[in-house]
Order: structure tokens, then C-alpha cells, then sequence
């Protein structure tokens, strides 16, 4: 990445406050720049997803039922969440326009 472009991306970064501080940015960065690798579990956990999307665990499984998110379930068939990648994938599709 150019230097001038990552001086703007962490400009815009700082000006959102809903992003809080702790180094969150600097990591961002160095994910984008391909320095640090994303070492994120293969799943977002309910309570991820629920404060995430701001709706309730009934709205995140019916999202699950109707197709649009994937269940993870974990050993004892106890559900640990949903798949990163269809999380990723609804929230692009909303980013759009799509549901």
C-alpha cells in the first residue's frame, strides 16, 4: 500500500468513533499491507453476530433457517455460531442491497 494512501485510511479509520481504540487500526493495516496474518476462528460466535447485525439470537436463527447464514456446531452438537465466510457473505450482500 502507498504510503499517502495508508496516511488517508487511518485518518478516515480515527474519525469513526465507533471503532475503538487499543490498536485495532494498526492491525487492520498491517492485515491489508499482508504483514500479519488474520488468524480469526472459522466462525463468529452468536453474540458476535447479534451485536454485529443489532438483532436478537431469534432473528440470527432465522436467518440460519432461511438459508442465508451457516450454522457451526461444535462437539456435542452444541451450535458455536455461524461460518465466517456466509457472515461475510450476507453482509456483503446487504452492503448492496440484497436479503
Amino acid at each position: 500500500m502507498k504510503q499517502e494512501v495508508e496516511v488517508v485510511l487511518r485518518m478516515l479509520l480515527k474519525a469513526d468513533s465507533t471503532i475503538p481504540p487499543g490498536g485495532r487500526i494498526d492491525h487492520a493495516i498491517d492485515v491489508i499491507n499482508g504483514t500479519k496474518q488474520d488468524n480469526l476462528p472459522p466462525y463468529v460466535t452468536f453474540r458476535e453476530t447479534m451485536e454485529a447485525l443489532h438483532v436478537s439470537r431469534c432473528m440470527v436463527n432465522a436467518l440460519i433457517n432461511a438459508g442465508k447464514l451457516n450454522r457451526v456446531i461444535g462437539s456435542g452438537n452444541r451450535s458455536l455460531g455461524v461460518s465466517r465466510e456466509s457472515f461475510q457473505r450476507y453482509l456483503r450482500g446487504k452492503m448492496i442491497g440484497e436479503e
